[in-house]
């Protein structure tokens, strides 16, 4: 499903190293993204912010992948924040998963 441009990007801002994904993530995708999911975690910063407010559909591939990163940053008590606005897709998929309450989620409040 996903497209030919890149679909991950990775930044470091003082101690914090931001991870941007857009587009699609699935299956396609999986390798960039577990590349810059893995960049991030080898990252010499405190804090890992996961950006997905561009995603327009992410599968199961995504999924996993947080899990594996939220593990990790647990097991080393390092700061894990998964960000939106999440699409309705995306949103989607964290909720039918059961997901939605364990995973670090944080939206932009709205008045």
């Amino acid at each position: 499903m996903s497209g030919t441009g890149r679909v991950a990007s990775v930044t470091v801002s003082g101690r914090v190293c931001v991870v941007r994904l857009e587009g699609e993530v699935d299956v396609d995708s999986g390798p960039e993204v577990e590349e810059a999911l893995s960049r991030a975690w080898r990252s010499p910063t405190d804090e890992t912010r996961v950006e997905l407010a561009g995603l327009v559909f992410a599968d199961s591939t995504l999924l996993n992948l947080l899990l594996g990163l939220w593990r990790r940053h647990r097991k080393e008590a390092r700061a894990l924040t998964i960000a939106g606005p999440f699409t309705p897709a995306v949103r989607r998929l964290f909720e039918v998963t059961g997901t939605a309450g364990h995973l670090p989620l944080t939206e932009p409040h709205t008045p």
